[in-house]
């Protein structure tokens, strides 16, 4: 009898830590489940899960929409001009917006010359050349744009530096691409240039055509209406967007 209760007393001091342990690490797992300290339970992380709603990257709302006004729209249309009058004469010609694209292109074009011209003699040599084209990737050795001054077009419109981000993105988009033919088209005097109330006009009859409801404002629901915004929050595909029909036309 006493050998049994000293061998039942054994088991018992052995159990007894092993019990405890297995208590601790269901509460851990408790407390992991929770969202407390813990690093058990079922969802592991503790802490951090617990906090996933507001730490942890939570549900993602999609950006609110502000309706683009016409006072912003007119700015644009005013900064583009402003880049095609190249003697600042009010005036803007199509031989000066013919010679913008041409000094635009030329800058770019010998940008990307520096940049394959390794050791800058003025000369590409083949070995530079076959450096340039393994380190731009198959985009250049198809034929698209990437590697040197990767999307950066040599251009066929006006434009403008700092205005590509937001708003102005949208706006652009709306306007279409702003070159020769535009500025012949908003010559409506047929005089010897566009002047900016005339390039105004032709640009805020766009505008007018989109404004349905003739508040000032374009809203989502009007841009979707004229198919420059899809039904994903209002994102807008393609280059430049579908333009409105020409109101010239």
């Amino acid at each position: 009898a006493m050998r049994k209760i000293v061998l039942g007393l054994m088991m018992v001091g052995v159990a007894a830590p092993g019990v405890a342990q297995m208590g601790q690490m269901g509460g851990m797992g408790q407390m992991g489940e929770m969202g407390g300290p813990g690093g058990g339970g079922r969802h592991g992380g503790g802490h951090r899960r617990g906090n996933g709603g507001q730490e942890g990257g939570g549900e993602r709302r999609a950006p609110v929409f502000k309706p683009i006004k016409r006072a912003n729209y007119d700015e644009l249309v005013k900064a583009i001009f402003r880049e095609a009058d190249g003697d600042h004469d009010g005036i803007v010609t199509t031989d000066e917006v013919t010679a913008a694209l041409a000094a635009k292109r030329d800058a770019i074009i010998r940008e990307r010359f520096a940049q394959i011209d390794a050791n800058h003699d003025k000369l590409i040599e083949p070995d530079e050349f076959m450096a340039w084209q393994r380190s731009a990737g198959d985009a250049v050795a198809a034929g698209e744009e990437g590697g040197v001054n990767a999307g950066v077009p040599l251009g066929d419109a006006i434009d403008l530096p700092g205005h590509d981000k937001g708003e102005d993105r949208l706006i652009r988009r709306i306007l279409g691409p702003v070159d020769a033919v535009v500025i012949a088209k908003a010559n409506t005097n047929y005089d010897k240039g566009c002047s900016l109330d005339e390039l105004l006009t032709f640009e805020d009859a766009k505008f007018d055509a989109i404004d349905t409801n003739h508040d000032g404002e374009l809203s989502i629901d009007e841009l979707r209406a004229a198919k420059l915004a899809g039904e994903d929050g209002g994102r807008f595909g393609g280059r430049r967007g579908a333009p409105p029909p020409d109101p010239a036309s």
